[in-house]
């Protein structure tokens, strides 16, 4: 039978605070004899049912940890779960955040990182994994006129990070609303813009517009 660590009354740690599509997000992760003991997750203002889900998440985990599980196979299991609000590499500086959940796996990496720097190029590699997984667009605006490769590797570059493939051309296929002339560009840089998460949002410098339309 497994059996449970007591909690003591006094144990240290750190709070991390992530941003995801629903909000602020903090973890707080406390050690016991340098082992990692117990979570805490809490979701801020952003809903009572939210924050009572992800709450019971935070027990869930520190129960399996006091009883012997390690945080690594949290941050495996964790990582990659995808919900409607997902937020980019482009508008989270570099670095996905799939959901709520995805989010705790992301602190539970930058955790272990602190703690055996060793870890970070296997957490990095699970990381540029996620982010290009089932990450699609649907281009609502006129191909853009780019002659240019450096500036089709630099788009790329943005939304998904320094690719090991070249980028030498690409191909957009465009469709134009009939009431809309000359389809949309960003309101900021007049790039072109995508759809995604019901807003048009800009390819080249990451604005958002017409949110909700």
């Amino acid at each position: 039978m497994v059996e449970v660590q007591e909690r003591p009354e006094l144990l240290h740690g750190a709070t991390y605070k992530t941003i995801t599509g629903c909000g602020a997000v903090y973890v707080t992760i406390n050690e016991f004899n340098d082992q990692t003991f117990e979570i805490f997750i809490n979701h801020g203002k952003n809903g009572r049912c939210a924050s009572v889900m992800m709450g019971a998440l935070g027990v869930t985990i520190s129960h399996g940890l006091r009883a012997g599980v390690k945080p690594e196979e949290y941050m495996k299991a964790l990582t990659g779960f995808r919900c409607d609000m997902a937020i980019n590499s482009v508008n989270n500086k570099g670095t996905p955040i799939l959901s709520c959940v995805d989010a705790v796996a992301k602190v539970f990496s930058k955790y272990l990182n602190r703690k055996d720097p060793s870890n970070l190029k296997e957490n990095v590699e699970i990381d540029k994994m996620e982010a290009t997984k089932d990450f699609s667009y649907t281009a609502i605006a006129p191909a853009p006129s780019m002659d240019s490769t450096s500036e089709l590797q630099e788009i790329a570059n943005k939304l998904t990070g320094p690719p090991k493939i070249k980028v030498e051309s690409i191909t957009v296929t465009a469709s134009v609303e009939p009431n809309i002339i000359g389809g949309s560009v960003c309101e900021v840089c007049g790039s072109p813009v995508i759809m995604q998460e019901g807003c048009e949002k800009c390819l080249r410098c990451g604005h958002s517009q017409k949110c909700g339309g």
